[in-house]
């Protein structure tokens, strides 16, 4: 079976694997991200699950990057 989508692998197949856990989808600055919250109350971001190119051009959403969880911050 060949499944073609932009999604990770440990979204589709959750009983799968248990690593999806800390990790949750959210819409920074209008992009879809999945990331990983840490302790002093920011994100890491993993990923980037956009399908619009220009979205991974922007500096402020490049996976590692560590943003702040305050609201304004998220859309």
């Amino acid at each position: 079976m060949i499944l073609h989508t932009t999604l990770p692998r440990e979204l589709i197949f959750q009983e799968l694997d248990q690593s999806h856990e800390e990790k949750q989808m959210y819409l920074y600055h209008g992009i879809p991200i999945i990331a990983q919250p840490t302790e002093d109350n920011q994100l890491r971001i993993s990923q980037v699950l956009s399908t619009n190119p220009n979205h991974f051009l922007h500096p402020h959403c490049i996976p590692g990057r560590t943003v702040s969880l305050f609201p304004s911050n998220l859309l």
